[in-house]
């Protein structure tokens, strides 16, 4: 069966999956030192807390569409690269600010935002660049891997974080951010397969994007799930910067149990996309989403009730493993779906799309668990999410 498995048949599959897993590393220390400073220096660590992490999604949604165009008209190789140097760049800078006691939440909040503007370069570029890497017999378990890379490394970056902020601090989470970009830099640099794209073509970004917006809208059920993606992730995203509260505000731990927390949130994502990517089809992947997303909504909304550090624990990984079921699922659908030549533009547009909404959400939650706290606020999204888990069987209906 190991033999069967992308990792091990694809060499220039694997520098890719290396690369975004050192680069997610180094992001998982830095998310962790960054929050944690947010909470900890400020009475309004909270709300300063949800902008952080807003100004992570943002570039994403503005910059998205046309980050895709430049990966569908480019060499992905190329692309990928500017992105991972780029991005260690303002790293560096992040972290020399910090150095000269210079860093604080404005200028925390710029170089954050810096640094998530290259990341849709890298992944619409890294999505559009599987089915080169690998082959169609194998895409559904290569999408499924490349999903669980970020999530592997978050596991393995939380259950490091603690030893590591007790031994380097949050310079040093800091400097190991920037380090890890260039580690994935070189391992892309190695990429021996042809990347550069398919058609030539001489026209401009704009009228590539509105090709990209015409595709999406023509596959009506595709175009469907997507906008309810930026409804869920509304009232589903607030995890991520809801973990540091439950464990500061509700459980009163420290960071070192922080990184437990986001390990075993992590562990959950990855153990499900790692099964997932012995599985060659999915058979009724709306179906399957819709259960994923109650089972999710379920997990969460026990978070709000809990008080017991480990009952937490098996919530928030289970949460997790519900989560990575309906991605992998739904992921490897679109890829199947999607012709090669508008995969770039259309995994950065259905990003930009479902993302759109999570900065918002963000700003909200943070100032939510400020007014109504952390238990309210939790509660409050995670019985929108187990509604929500009825809409996407519907919305197929209604399509076919």
């Amino acid at each position: 069966m190991i033999k069967k498995h992308p990792i091990y048949l694809f060499a220039d599959f694997r520098k890719l999956f290396a690369g975004r897993m050192v680069s997610a590393i180094g992001d998982k220390f830095f998310q962790i030192a960054l929050i944690w400073w947010a909470l900890s220096e400020s009475p309004s660590g909270k709300s300063q807390a949800g902008l952080l992490m807003a100004a992570v999604f943002a570039p994403i949604v503005l910059l998205g569409p046309l980050m895709g165009t430049l990966a569908d008209k480019y060499d992905r190789k190329k692309t990928m690269l500017a992105a991972d140097f780029a991005r260690a760049f303002f790293a560096f800078v992040l972290f020399i600010l910090f150095q000269f006691n210079m860093l604080n939440f404005y200028t925390a909040l710029l170089c954050v935002f810096l640094i998530s503007s290259f990341a849709p370069l890298f992944e619409s570029s890294a999505a559009g660049s599987l089915i080169r890497l690998t082959s169609p017999e194998t895409l559904s378990a290569a999408t499924a891997v490349d999903a669980s890379s970020s999530q592997i490394s978050s596991v393995i970056g939380a259950a490091a974080g603690a030893v590591a902020l007790g031994a380097i601090g949050i310079k040093g989470a800091f400097m190991a951010n920037c380090a890890a970009y260039m580690i994935s830099f070189f391992l892309i640099l190695s990429v021996k397969s042809d990347l550069k794209p398919q058609k030539q073509e001489s026209q401009s970004h704009l009228k590539s994007l509105k090709e990209g917006f015409a595709y999406l809208k023509k596959e009506k059920e595709i175009f469907s799930l997507v906008v309810f993606f930026a409804f869920l992730n509304f009232f589903a995203s607030p995890i991520f910067v809801l973990i540091p509260m439950i464990v500061k505000f509700i459980l009163s731990l420290d960071v070192k149990w922080l990184a437990v927390f986001e390990a075993f949130f992590a562990g959950g994502l990855t153990a499900v996309s790692f099964i997932l990517g012995f599985k060659e089809k999915y058979e009724k992947p709306v179906s399957v989403l819709s259960l994923s997303i109650l089972s999710a909504g379920i997990f969460f909304l026990i978070l709000g009730f809990s008080q017991n550090k480990y009952f937490s624990l098996l919530s928030l990984t289970l949460l997790g493993g519900a989560l990575s079921l309906g991605n992998v699922v739904i992921l490897a659908d679109f890829q199947n779906k999607v012709p090669d030549e508008f995969k770039g533009r259309f995994f950065s547009l259905i990003t930009a799309v479902s993302f759109a909404i999570m900065p918002l959400s963000f700003a909200v939650n943070g100032f939510l668990a400020e007014k109504i706290s952390v238990e309210n606020t939790i509660i409050y999204n995670a019985s929108a999410v187990i509604i929500l888990s009825f809409v996407p069987k519907i919305l197929t209906l209604k399509n076919r």
